[in-house]
């Protein structure tokens, strides 16, 4: 197996003094993405030319196990933590010797579960200025799979990908870039040090063994059964535990059976057994001393190494390929795409949009109503940015796209409180495309629509700011939402004009909309408090032309009528139904 890309660095090291001078050719760009998982914490700075040509820099790595003993304590330990961010200050002045324009920081299970995560990422950002986005486990699948895919040549067939983590493993099925399946198991090496091997610092018996590949069965059954739906013929792993593996059962092999490629390393599931067999029958310092064998990984190489035979076992694959391309690789071509510094195949809004509607569709949401709404926010949104509403950027135009779709799925558990529960749906759902960051900001505006200046609810985790923002957003989508009020996407346009008053909010329909005209009624005053700014609305319809908000019209009055009607006949029915009762207990 080739040598590792990663210089492995001193828990407080200064690598800023390497290539610190490194000057920057005229039209390129600097970028580094930090990959902060459970285990180990890694920095690729990487050059951008002006014709997309990718140059990397410089690759560093510090197993910093981050995740030690975060599982079974719920947090992030303080311990752990020092380490972290002693060496994420070194990693951010080694981006500023590079003159790096741009930090893109992910961070994966340790964080994401941790109840103290979020306290983390913040002191973290306070004290290098790195800001981490947390992403779910199905994300990151996603994007080990991009990266991974990178490297390969093209195959008409799936490939199955596995990423063994400190806190979780990745797998996933990919054919010619579409993500056919993605899936996130709470099994990871640190994870199951934890659990299974605080009593076994030296040999481990093979009974203990087959209990710790039996844990991971049990927690793979389902997720096994939707990969193997998707019949992948190859199986590709990455990760520093698959790195090892690979480095061992290759020192094992004589001159003629090596044969490594340039990218990938291909080992056999009896290559495998026979390094299970030498690393539990070795003490720690005997594991340590194995070739490629980091002094870090030999706590964590025994359950990563039950999860990697167990894979290869349950997914029927006699051989692995083994890749040093991963999820740091994944979140650069991601980002360079997303910038147009480099064509792209992997549209991110695309993956966005899909999950956003299968979300939406498992709850049987109305779609033409969705796509009304969608159109409806989108386009008041714009405008109000236009005309100095609001200063949010235009990125959240996208927000409340989404927020569109997804903002009646709670409607199949309580029409009362259908935002409510549809703000809690979203929060807890693992949407691929999108940072945990993001999925709270799409839970909160579709609560701040419906709840706009309540208390924030405890399972939706954005700072102050963010909470901001998100209700500013939610007011285009509560307005969106009015103007549809009925589902039969009556209403063809809105515009937004400054005049002498203030605001005018002039409102086209291709069919008389009594109903939304009324809800649109009851929520001026709201809304114009919200917009800071007087509102005055027009409506333009087949009932007679233009007619202004207030001014008294037959349909609004019929339909007002209507509802009066159907009041006094509820309370009408409720006054007998007592008295019913009155008189059979009498």
């Amino acid at each position: 197996m080739k040598p590792s890309p990663y210089l492995e660095l001193p828990d407080a090291a200064d690598a800023s003094e390497q290539d610190s001078q490194v000057p920057l050719p005229e039209g390129a760009r600097r970028v580094a993405v930090i990959d902060l998982g459970s285990n180990s914490l890694r920095l690729l700075v990487s050059q951008v030319g002006g014709d997309g040509r990718i140059q990397v820099l410089n690759c560093v790595k510090s197993m910093v196990r981050l995740g030690e003993g975060a599982f079974e304590n719920q947090a992030l330990q303080p311990q752990a933590i020092e380490r972290t961010i002693s060496v994420l200050k070194t990693f951010a002045r080694t981006c500023r010797s590079y003159g790096v324009s741009k930090v893109v920081a992910v961070a994966t299970a340790s964080v994401r579960e941790a109840e103290n995560g979020k306290e983390f990422t913040e002191r973290v950002k306070a004290e290098t200025g790195i800001d981490f986005s947390v992403i779910s486990g199905p994300e990151e699948a996603r994007l080990i799979t991009m990266g991974v895919e990178a490297s390969l040549p093209r195959a008409d067939y799936p490939r199955a990908y596995m990423d063994i983590g400190g806190g979780s493993t990745e797998f996933s099925v990919s054919r010619e870039g579409e993500l056919l399946a993605a899936e996130s198991l709470r099994v990871g090496c640190v994870r199951l040090a934890d659990l299974f091997f605080r009593d076994f610092p030296d040999a481990v018996p093979k009974a203990k063994f087959r209990e710790v590949q039996d844990y991971v069965r049990d927690k793979s059954v389902m997720p096994f059964k939707r990969l193997l739906a998707k019949k992948p013929r190859e199986l590709i792993a990455s990760s520093g535990t698959a790195g090892a593996i690979a480095s061992l059962a290759l020192s094992m092999r004589t001159a003629e059976q090596t044969s490594v490629s340039s990218d990938t390393t291909v080992i056999t599931i009896d290559e495998v057994r026979a390094v299970v067999d030498k690393i539990c029958s070795s003490t720690a310092a005997e594991r340590a001393a194995l070739p490629g064998m980091n002094q870090k990984r030999v706590g964590v190489i025994i359950p990563g190494a039950a999860i990697f035979l167990t894979a290869m076992e349950e997914l029927g694959f006699n051989q692995i390929s083994i890749t040093d391309r991963g999820l740091r690789d994944g979140v650069l071509i991601q980002y360079l795409e997303t910038e147009g510094l480099i064509p792209g195949r992997a549209v991110e809004s695309k993956q966005r949009g899909h999950a956003v509607k299968s979300l939406a569709k498992t709850f049987q949401i109305d779609v033409r109503h969705a796509k009304q709404v969608s159109f409806l926010s989108r386009s008041l949104f714009s405008q109000a940015r236009e005309l100095g509403l609001t200063d949010l950027p235009k990125e959240w135009g996208a927000l409340l796209g989404y927020a569109s779709w997804l903002q009646e799925t709670g409607i199949s558990i309580s029409y009362l409180r259908q935002r409510q529960h549809s703000a809690y749906i979203v929060a807890n759902s693992d949407l691929l495309g999108f940072t945990q960051r993001e999925t709270h900001l799409l839970a909160a505006i579709i609560y701040s629509s419906k709840y706009y200046g309540k208390s924030h609810p405890f399972f939706i985790r954005l700072s102050d700011d963010d909470w901001k923002k998100a209700a500013q957003a939610g007011i285009f989508l509560r307005l969106a939402v009015g103007l549809d009020k009925s589902h039969r996407s009556a209403v063809t346009g809105v515009t937004l004009q400054r005049s002498e008053k203030g605001l005018t909010v002039r409102v086209e329909s291709d069919s008389p909309s009594p109903i939304e005209r009324d809800c649109l009624e009851r929520m001026a005053k709201s809304i114009a408090k919200a917009l800071n700014s007087p509102i005055e609305i027009l409506w333009t319809d087949p009932i007679g032309g233009e007619v202004k908000d207030g001014v008294p019209e037959t349909a609004i009055k019929a339909w007002r009528r209507k509802k009066a009607n159907r009041k006094k006949k509820s309370k009408l029915k409720k006054a007998k139904n007592k008295l019913k009762k009155k008189h059979h207990k009498k």
